[in-house]
């Protein structure tokens, strides 16, 4: 029950910050016709009874900064704020049994009882009983209302008369009726009838009753008690207009006297009467007398105002990009392509520079485009690749037209501004001219001082040094593989019906799990290698590779093996087995090659087997883009074998 409190009270905020945004249009619309001011509390009844609703870029709240949930539903207070929560790592193989996303590191939350929890249950039970007050008032007084006309006799249709009561009013809900105080003349019963009928014509006897539902659940918010008298006040204005429009000046005179006689002294805070003589008749009275028909041009411009302000205060803001805390991002890289030339990495460590960078990230909004390749097809742009305990996020900063976007692959596409862009490309030309400043003092060393340190790393181990390829070797051997060029053995249709196989051999609920294993973990590994960031890992004493101890390469081993035991199919089981492997070993030998050959097991496999191009029949064609374009032969799933380029047992040379 507590939960409902907190998605009530949400609900109660947001319609608060609408409500002021209706009370600002009415006073904008005062000359406009009543029943614009009327069709305005539509928009906030909403809000107070629905929790969801529609993203907007056009949304009033993309300016209040408010947090969206992925749900769609805003939220100012959760539930957390009563828990502790305390982090955990979890290492087991039953991983993906857990979460859907590889993440290694979990939050368990336990529950603690302090003040804040206290609060809550004590606030839920007070609303619970103030609720049910309300509504119980409601119900008595309906059932007073109708035992006292239960003796009216009936004049014609659904109109009756009694003495019992001394204004008109509407009583009902399937079938509503019109009751007439006795006494009332006949021009006078004429006025009453043409209003009340109104009302019925307009539905609002059912209305009414739903806006007090609302207030008897919202009823702690004294802003939404202002409201509903407010909503009264122009639901009989609009409807004392709808009557006058057509009469003369001596007609309105009348209708006004017909008011003040009939006039209720209170107004019927409740979901039912809706009486004649209800709300401020002082004021109903001057509207009436004064009362001009609007011009077109008027009632025009009034019903564009409150179709803006429907989309304005009906839709929630566009969701935001969300970003890890600064403290649980180890290290960030930042590199710069220029027509699609790097102009080289730049590694963050230092925490305000970190810090600096997320909150510049921080203003995105997501937008409809939908985010289908690995890189965006721009040839200008930044990529920011945040490093974690467990996994790596590359996100993609580029401008197109006048706009500014953040694009993280297969998530989605989010607007920013040139605000973030000028900081970020501030902080990675700092740090650019730094690093090129250390460059340039270490290629100012003497060829003398690098071949004795050379000299002296390999004196230890003469038979691993024959073994050790130059840096040039590496990189003519990994150049000697052409991906666009290789092509699969099987067709389309053998691999799609080679993944239903082994699809129909995973328990239905954990499909999505594995599919979701091999992607992301071949994302973080191409993210490694790819666009020739490989020839900076040559070096064995690169500070990446520090950061890669740390977060055990972004735990790509601990996320396959929890998808191994789902896995009925010997070659796939290889393959899995082969980059696990490579993982372990490249990173303990530092050996790009195994790096990068667990890559090309995994870009295989992904690329051309969980997204293989081939659909079939009657299943819905999905665009890719061009995902299939690289091809490595690499795996025994496609191919049979394994066709390594560290199968030579050889390491990648410390500084060649």
């Amino acid at each position: 029950m507590v939960e409902v409190f907190l998605k009530i009270l949400n609900m109660s905020i947001t319609a608060t910050y609408v409500l002021i945004a209706v009370l600002i249009l009415r006073l904008l619309l005062k000359r406009a016709p009543k029943r614009i001011s009327y069709i305005l509390w539509s928009i906030l009844l909403f809000r107070l009874v629905c929790p969801v609703s529609f993203s907007s870029v056009f949304s009033l709240f993309n300016f209040l900064d408010v947090p969206v949930a992925d749900r769609g539903e805003i939220k100012y207070v959760s539930k957390s704020n009563g828990f502790t929560v305390v982090p955990q790592i979890s290492s087991d193989t039953d991983y993906f049994d857990k979460m859907v996303s590889p993440k290694v590191n979990q939050a368990v939350e336990t529950t603690s009882v302090d003040l804040m929890q206290i609060l809550l249950s004590i606030g839920t039970w007070v609303w619970l009983g103030g609720m049910v007050v309300m509504l119980t008032y409601s119900v008595i007084s309906y059932l007073w209302l109708k035992r006292m006309v239960s003796t009216a006799t009936q004049l014609n249709g659904n109109v009756f008369q009694t003495d019992e009561i001394s204004s008109p009013f509407v009583c009902g809900f399937f079938k509503p009726k019109i009751y007439l105080p006795v006494g009332i003349n006949e021009t006078e019963r004429e006025y009453v009838l043409l209003h009340e009928r109104t009302h019925i014509f307009r539905k609002d006897h059912i209305i009414k009753p739903i806006a007090f539902c609302a207030l008897s659940i919202h009823w702690f918010n004294p802003l939404m008690w202002l409201a509903f008298y407010l909503m009264s006040r122009d639901m009989e204005m609009s409807c004392d207009e709808r009557v006058v429009c057509e009469l003369d000046h001596e007609g309105k005179a009348r209708y006004a006297e017909t008011l003040l006689r009939l006039a209720i002294r209170r107004p019927i805070m409740a979901g039912s009467p809706l009486a004649f003589g209800e709300s401020t008749t002082k004021s109903r009275i001057k509207s009436v007398l004064y009362y001009k028909k609007p011009s077109f041009w008027l009632v025009c411009v009034a019903v564009l105002v409150v179709a803006i302000g429907i989309i304005v205060l009906l839709a929630n803001p566009s969701k935001s990009l969300e970003l890890p805390d600064a403290t649980t991002v180890l290290s960030m890289e930042l590199e710069q392509f220029n027509e699609g030339v790097s102009v080289g990495p730049v590694i963050l460590t230092d925490n305000t520079d970190i810090e600096m960078v997320l909150l510049a990230l921080s203003g995105g909004k997501k937008t409809l485009r939908k985010s289908v390749n690995d890189a965006p097809t721009q040839k200008n742009y930044l990529i920011i690749k945040l490093i974690l305990e467990d996994e790596m996020r590359r996100l993609f900063f580029y401008s197109k037209g006048s706009s500014y976007y953040i694009e993280e692959p297969y998530v989605g596409v989010y607007r920013s501004n040139r605000s973030a862009s000028v900081e970020m490309y501030k902080i990675y030309t700092a740090n650019r001219s730094m690093q090129e400043s250390i460059e340039d003092m270490q290629d100012r060393k003497s060829k003398n001082d690098v071949f004795n340190t050379l000299n002296e790393e390999s004196a230890g181990d003469h038979h691993e040094n024959k073994n050790m390829l130059s840096k040039e070797k590496i990189i003519q051997l990994v150049e000697s593989i052409d991906p666009y060029q290789l092509k699969p053995t099987m067709t389309p249709k053998e691999r799609y019906d080679l993944r239903t196989e082994i699809y129909s051999k995973i328990p239905k609920d954990k499909i999505h799990n594995f599919s979701y294993a091999i992607q992301s973990s071949a994302l973080q590994l191409y993210g490694i290698v790819c666009d020739d960031r490989y020839i900076e890992l040559i070096d064995k004493n690169h500070p990446r590779w520090d950061a890669y101890d740390k977060n055990n390469l972004f735990g790509v081993v601990t996320v396959l093996s929890g998808i191994e035991k789902y896995v009925d199919y010997k070659p796939l089981q290889e393959d899995i087995d082969a980059v696990k492997t490579l993982c372990k070993e490249g990173l303990e030998e530092r050996n790009i090659l195994k790096i990068i050959d667990a890559d090309r097991i995994l870009q295989d496999l992904s690329r051309h087997l969980i997204r293989v191009p081939y659909r079939g029949e009657g299943e819905e064609k999905v665009d890719y883009g061009d995902i299939h374009n690289l091809y490595f032969k690499a795996t025994k799933t496609l191919e049979g074998a394994h066709n390594f380029l560290s199968d030579n047992n050889v390491s990648a040379n410390n500084n060649d």
